[in-house]
């Protein structure tokens, strides 16, 4: 069990070490996050050629992990994942392998506007929390992400200091109860 975060990547260099499915899928979910990726591997499945990615068609050497922000292991070689792990826990570079023991996992995620959902099952079975994701954010329905947005609206009031409130959090934490309509109410009156 870790600490559940969410790393901003944009323009961060990111390695993966693979090139099969798996690689591909990592690869792909570190591009969306915006970060800059190499892959290295001997052969890569043809879904890399839709990718934005530089790709070196050759086998990983220790030293290769160097300047990069976060590594991901993804082949199938469990001791080649190990000690591409061990070059880089060595030197303090995030890696996830996708066999061993590594520094992070990645959750399966799913969007809906600005309201991400992940879900984790350390490793266990990256499939069902996969469903589990889709299935909590598809209960996000059209009156939630509407009060989302305006208790969002109000949080950023409340910080800049444009809401009169003895209690701003316990304000925030009654306003996660309210209508959409209630809270425009109080962003309308600048106050409680």
């Amino acid at each position: 069990m870790g600490l559940n975060v969410s790393l901003n990547l944009e323009g961060k260099k990111a390695l993966v070490v693979g090139g099969g499915k798996i690689a591909y899928h990592k690869a792909s979910k570190l591009i969306k996050s915006g970060a800059v990726v190499t892959v290295i591997s001997p052969e890569v499945d043809v879904l890399f050629e839709e990718l934005a990615c530089e790709i070196f068609f050759r086998e990983y050497e220790t030293g290769d992990e160097a300047g990069f922000f976060v590594v991901v292991c993804a082949t199938d070689d469990k001791a080649l994942n190990q000690a591409i792990f061990d070059d880089c826990d060595g030197v303090g570079i995030l890696c996830l392998s996708a066999t061993n023991v590594s520094h992070m996992n990645m959750n399966a995620t799913a969007n809906k506007g600005d309201i991400t959902v992940s879900v984790s099952t350390n490793g266990k079975d990256p499939g069902f929390a996969k469903h589990l994701c889709k299935k909590f954010v598809g209960e996000i329905d059209e009156q939630t992400a509407a009060r989302f947005e305006t208790h969002a609206r109000l949080r950023n009031a409340v910080v800049r200091g444009e809401i009169i409130s003895q209690d701003n959090h316990a304000l925030l934490r009654r306003a996660l109860e309210m209508s959409a309509d209630d809270i425009e109410d109080i962003l309308k009156r600048g106050r409680e």
